[in-house]
């Protein structure tokens, strides 16, 4: 009965329904089962033994053959079209369209009536969307692969992966995508930043803000592009600034002048090659300025030019140097001494007080005096600078040296106490002297 059974069941599957029904009757010759109880008992036996929904098919499809409206059988397809149903939706959901699509391809070959109903026409559908999904996700993963982050738009993976929202909001593989859009351009942004290209990078960070507005790290690098792109533009606007001021020849004095502008770019950015070599081309320029009026005895000048320059740096080395430069070039009285006799020498240490008579004797020692001669005006005043007691003119010569001289009182003679001594150069006091005067 077994192999008759197999026979009906392959000729049933060939479509050899005639035969089929011819074969039956040898059944009831044998005294055996009904022959559909026989096909019945071949349909439950492969459904028992797992042998796969293709056989359980036929097997009841045999018996459907012989009783089409064997209620067992009907109910037996339902059921292993409902199984195969679930199967399919199963590998959908976990995006197996291989599966799903086979399956679906032998529920519509095992039962063409129900093609048509509800349930097979959704999962049609839902099998369309499923392979629409995996040539959008190959169409995105293409497009990065080629740097079609978002443009151009129709072709770019942006447009690809939300295309797939479209079909399936939410789809994992889709958001995984837009998550490596963002992280390109991340990327792209530190690789720019690192390069000091601000613009260039603040334009990638946007970018892959625009695919994902809430990524901590790119608001986080765009934050900080913005910062170092404006001090970028400032550092460039303060250049262009100090290269105008330096061709007007506005080197230093006023907020307008080079060195106030390259000031401005070192608070902005200490290390800035630009303004420290900008400032080191002014330094060179105005000393040899400065040195230049230094040789033509032009010390007025050489001290007008350094000024502003000395204002903005009171510290820097160079500026110093050329303010004691001008300094020492200037007239200077190096010494003044005092006596109540000739002085026989001017680098000797003087005592407290000294003895006068009615002659003092002073000693001037001076240098730096470029003319050939100079008046100088000597003043003796006394303790309190409240009396001048004497004023008389002094002619020296040559540029250094060492001149004597006297002041008498021959009737009132120089009392005790304290005095002092200016001596002026064109009305301008170039040194004191105190002393005092004893019994």
């Amino acid at each position: 009965s077994d192999t008759i059974g197999a026979t009906v069941a392959s000729m049933v599957s060939e479509g050899d329904t005639t035969n089929a029904v011819e074969t039956v009757p040898a059944i009831d010759k044998l005294g055996e089962l009904s022959p559909v109880d026989q096909a019945l008992e071949q349909a439950l036996s492969a459904e028992h033994a797992a042998a796969g929904p293709e056989a359980v098919v036929e097997a009841y499809q045999a018996v459907l053959v012989l009783e089409p409206e064997h209620q067992q059988a009907l109910q037996g397809l339902d059921n292993v079209f409902e199984q195969q149903v679930i199967v399919a939706e199963k590998a959908l959901s976990e995006g197996d369209v291989e599966v799903a699509q086979f399956t679906l391809q032998q529920l519509e070959e095992w039962f063409p009536y129900r093609i048509e109903q509800p349930q097979m026409q959704a999962l049609k559908t839902s099998l369309e969307v499923q392979l629409q999904i995996q040539l959008l996700l190959a169409a995105g993963d293409e497009a990065m692969a080629a740097g079609r982050y978002l443009t151009p738009e129709e072709t770019s993976a942006y447009a690809a992966f939300n295309q797939v929202f479209d079909l399936q909001p939410g789809n994992d593989d889709a958001l995984k995508g837009i998550d490596r859009i963002a992280e390109r351009y991340l990327s792209l942004a530190k690789k720019e930043q690192s390069k000091q290209r601000y613009q260039q990078a603040l334009v990638f960070a946007e970018k892959g803000l625009s695919v994902q507005g809430d990524d901590r790290a790119l608001l986080a690098i765009k934050d900080t592009l913005v910062l170092q792109h404006q001090r970028e533009k400032n550092l460039k606007q303060l250049a262009e600034q100090a290269a105008v001021a330096e061709s007007e020849q506005r080197w230093y004095e006023g907020v307008d002048s080079a060195a106030s502008y390259y000031q401005g770019m070192l608070a902005i950015a200490p290390d800035s090659k630009i303004a420290q070599q900008g400032l080191s081309a002014l330094a060179d320029r105005l000393q040899g300025s400065v040195q230049e009026q230094l040789a033509a005895n032009n010390l007025e000048q050489a001290q007008q030019l350094l000024a502003p320059a000395l204002a903005l740096f009171p510290e820097d080395v160079v500026y110093r140097e050329l303010q004691q430069l001008i300094i020492d070039a200037k007239p200077s009285i190096e010494q003044v001494r005092v006596s109540g006799v000739p002085i026989a020498e001017i680098d000797v240490l003087e005592p407290a007080s000294i003895q006068v008579g009615r002659t003092l004797h002073i000693a001037l020692q001076y240098k730096n005096f470029h003319k050939s001669t100079t008046v100088l005006q000597v003043v003796l005043l006394d303790g309190a600078r409240s009396v001048q007691i004497a004023a008389v003119p002094v002619i020296i010569t040559g540029n250094s040296g060492i001149n004597s001289f006297r002041i008498d009182r021959p009737v009132e003679g120089f009392t005790e106490g304290g005095y002092h001594i200016d001596v002026l150069l064109s009305g301008d006091k170039m040194v004191s002297k105190s002393f005092v005067i004893g019994p």
